[in-house]
């Protein structure tokens, strides 16, 4: 269970954290993740960024799967 938590979280933690993912030109022009989150209409309205922004979403969406399976791994009984 905490494997969908965990990747949803990871996927709404993508939206701000995809600013890293971000040519520099762009990151200079916003100032830093808070201007990253003000302007974000404005950054989905250039087309040739909408694929940054999906990239930082699924990769932090894998990394919360990841994160949440090991963790329901480590949780089941274990059984000799």
């Amino acid at each position: 269970m905490k494997k969908v938590l965990f990747t949803i979280v990871g996927g709404v933690l993508g939206l701000p954290l995809s600013y890293y993912f971000q040519p520099e030109m762009v990151r200079a022009k916003i100032g830093g993740i808070s201007g990253y989150v003000k302007h974000f209409d404005e950054i989905l309205e250039a087309k040739d960024l909408i694929g940054n922004v999906i990239i930082g979403v699924v990769v932090f969406a894998i990394i919360g799967f990841v994160i949440g399976y090991f963790m329901d791994k480590n949780a089941s009984p274990k059984t000799d």
